[in-house]
Parts: structure tokens; sequence; C-alpha cells
């Protein structure tokens, strides 16, 4: 009797158990469906006639009841290209001048940086709030230049030369240089500012002496400049890496504005003498119907079409509708101003025909743009 009870409560216990993980089981899957569906609920209440229009269609396309936001609103933040900058001087500390951003913009900036071998740094982000850094009374005037040197000469089809120098305060770098009394070249480095400049000379004549004198100029215009110095190209040697085996890296970010001047200014600092590479784009605040804007024309005609259905299915699309028997159709829709897209001959939502055509496939769509055969 007892060995009974025993194997009935467990029998019992296991359904129990069972139907415990079953309903729990269903919740989560119910919770997981709900909180994965971003249907067009939100989209309905300011565009009910677009969505009853489209689910009446006798063939529907499936994107619909599922994400509206898929084909129309930009959902990262990704913004406009406001500009990007290489900066061709070996530097470690530097002030770079971003003179056209607006106090009243939010933006995003990437910066990474490639050592005299060739080594590269993990780009770094940094987020510019023009209106809400810190503020600068004045930055300091640039008096001397120091320790003017040719660091290296490496011979081959051309000569490269390194000349270095320092400064009291924060300063451009630029070299004049000359051979054999012509004329002079001139390397000039804008908008970005330094107290140890390091500067690479390429295409030099082998065999040859040049004259060059640095100057520099601070942020304020005031500049200060070398007596001549010479570079003998005959010469071949190299100077010592100091950085061999360590990781190039940017290791400081710092955004501020000075009074009295537009624009942002940005320190940097990296690990080593480095060139810079700078990206900077505009972010968008995101609206709370829309994401980060609408999509454009030819974005949500084309690009997202062909990201489902490979291209060289149907009528090519990107191109101009025009050409001796080939007119712009008033009855179908393009882009500026006569550019096929996916959307001239498809039904974007869906329609009453099979492919959601607009017209007859076999002919009648094509007779609305090419006109006397085709």
């Amino acid at each position: 009797m007892y060995r009974v009870v025993i194997q009935t409560y467990s029998r019992t216990t296991q359904i129990f158990n069972f139907m415990l993980v079953l309903i729990f089981s269903l919740f989560m899957l119910v919770t997981a469906v709900s909180a994965d569906q971003s249907g067009p609920d939100e989209c309905i209440g300011c565009h009910e006639d677009v969505y009853l229009k489209a689910i009446s269609n006798k063939y529907q396309h499936s994107i619909l009841r599922e994400k509206c936001t898929f084909c129309h609103v930009q959902e990262n933040p990704e913004g406009e290209l406001e500009l990007m900058r290489n900066f061709k001087t070996l530097q470690q500390d530097q002030i770079i001048y971003l003179k056209d951003l607006s106090k009243d913009q939010l933006y995003g900036a990437e910066i990474s940086a490639t050592g005299y071998y060739g080594a590269r740094s993990q780009p770094r982000s940094y987020n510019l709030s023009p209106g809400s850094v810190l503020i600068h009374e004045q930055l300091e005037t640039v008096n001397q230049i120091s320790d003017i040197s040719v660091d290296e000469i490496q011979k081959g089809a051309f000569v490269r030369a390194v000349i270095s120098w320092n400064t009291d305060s924060f300063s451009s770098s630029e070299i004049e240089y000359s051979a054999d009394g012509n004329s002079p070249y001139r390397f000039i480095s804008r908008d970005i500012y330094t107290t140890r400049h390091r500067i690479v000379l390429r295409r030099l004549k082998g065999n040859s002496i040049y004259s060059f004198k640095v100057i520099s100029r601070d942020l304020h215009g005031n500049s200060v400049e070398s007596a001549d110095y010479s570079i003998d190209t005959s010469q071949n040697f190299t100077a010592p890496d100091n950085y061999y085996g360590e990781p190039l890296s940017i290791d400081h970010m710092q955004a501020f504005r000075v009074v009295g001047r537009e624009g942002l200014f940005l320190k940097v600092s990296a690990n080593r003498p480095s060139e810079l590479r700078l990206r900077v784009t505009q972010v968008k605040e995101m609206d709370p119907r829309h994401g980060f804007g609408l999509l454009p024309a030819r974005h949500i005609r084309i690009d997202v079409c062909v990201s489902c259905h490979p291209r060289g299915t149907s009528h090519p699309v990107g191109v101009r509708s025009e050409g001796k028997k080939i007119r712009t159709p008033d009855e179908l829709p393009t882009i500026e101003n006569g550019v096929i897209t996916c959307v001239t001959c498809h039904m974007p939502h869906g329609g009453s025909r099979a492919y959601f055509n607009r017209y007859d496939r076999n002919r009648d769509i094509c007779v609305l743009c090419h006109i006397g055969g085709y």
C-alpha cells in the first residue's frame, strides 16, 4: 500500500510539473512574439486609408502586414556626411579646427590614425555638441621655433625626408623648400595644430642639396619662421622606431570652443606620431513616429526592393526613360524627372494583378514608354 501511494504521488507530480512547463513555455512564446511584433498598428492612426486600400487588394505585399518602417523609415542614426579630412602630418598631440560646424547642430566624429610605417589604429568615435562644450577665453600665441632636425632620408626611385621641429604653442606645420635655386615648393597643413611637428617630404631628387625653412602659424594667425637649413639627398639614414611593437591607438579626444571664433576645436592625442583621418556626420534627432526620418524616394523605390528581389529579373531600374522611341509616361510614377524605379511598373503595397503590375505586363505597360515598336 505504501509503495502504491508513492507511485501515484510521483506520477501526479510529473503530470503537474509537465503542465507547468507547458504553460510557461506557451506564455514565453506569446510574449516573445508580441515583443517582436512591429506591425503597422502605430502607422494606421495617420495612414488608415492607405492601409485599408492595401489590404483590400487581391494580391498583397507581405511586408505590409509586418513592418511598415522597413520600407519607409530610417531606423539608424547615420546622418549626412558633413566633412572628411586626411591630415598628412605625423603628430602625437594635435588640435583640429572645425570651423564650419554650427553650434546648434549635433555631430558625430570618427577618427583613426596611421603610423609612419603603415600601422593603423581602431577608429574611435566622439559625439560633438558645439553648443555644450568647454569654452576657452583665448589660446597661447606662438613665439618660438626650436629643435629643427632632419630625422631621416630614405633613397629609392625618389627620396623622402622626415623633418621635425618644436614650437612653444599649438601652431600649424609648413615647410618651404627648393633645390638648385629653382622655385620653392611648399608643404602646408591646414586646420591642424601641434607643438611637436613632423613632416614627410616625398618625391625628392637624389644626389641634390635642398634648402628649407619651417613656418608655424598659431590659431590667431601669428607666425614664426626659421632660418634656412639643408637636406643632402645623397645621404641615406633612418631614425630608430621608438614605438616598435606598441599598437597604435587614439588615447584622448576633447572638444572646445574659443571666444570670438566660429566653429569647434577638437584636441586629439595618439600614443605615437601619426597621420589622422577624420569623418564628421550630422546626428539626427529621433522622431517617435518616423525614427530618424523618412527614406528618400530612390531608396524606397529601388534599394529597398532589390534587398529582397534580385536585379536582372525584370526591366532595368535607375535609368532615365528617354530615347528616340521612348517617352516619359505621365501614367506611371518616376523620380528625378524620368528615372524608372521598381514602383514605376509595380504597385508597392499590392494590387489586382500578379506581381502587383499596374497594367497588363504582356503589352499594355510596355507601350506607355516604348512608342513606335520596341
